[in-house]
């Protein structure tokens, strides 16, 4: 996680009064793609050094590497969203009425 960190260059200032602060996270330069890139990933490094470190789950389809934090009553989520879910599932049918066929 560190090295990914240190590939988009992330650099956080902390801003605010003792009630209220605002982490703002900055890529290298002013592309979007970049400045994204080091929010994702330092959002996800500060969920994974919190207490939602067990809920940090990577979706499970094939070919697709997008984490998500489990927030759910009994952390049994496998997708990433109910359209990943819905894809998985209409590809495991298409595969057995093809193989049945």
């Amino acid at each position: 996680m560190c090295g990914r960190v240190r590939r988009t260059y992330a650099e956080a200032m902390c801003f605010g009064r003792k009630q209220s602060k605002a982490l703002h996270v900055y890529g290298a330069d002013d592309m979007l793609a970049d400045g994204s890139a080091a929010g994702c990933t330092s959002g996800l490094a500060l969920a994974i050094g919190s207490d939602l470190a067990g809920r940090v789950v990577i979706c499970a389809a094939l070919a697709f590497d997008r984490m998500f934090v489990d927030v759910a009553r009994n952390a049994q989520r496998r997708f990433s969203s109910p359209q990943c879910q819905s894809r998985v599932r209409a590809a495991a049918a298409h595969r057995a009425r093809k193989a049945a066929a």
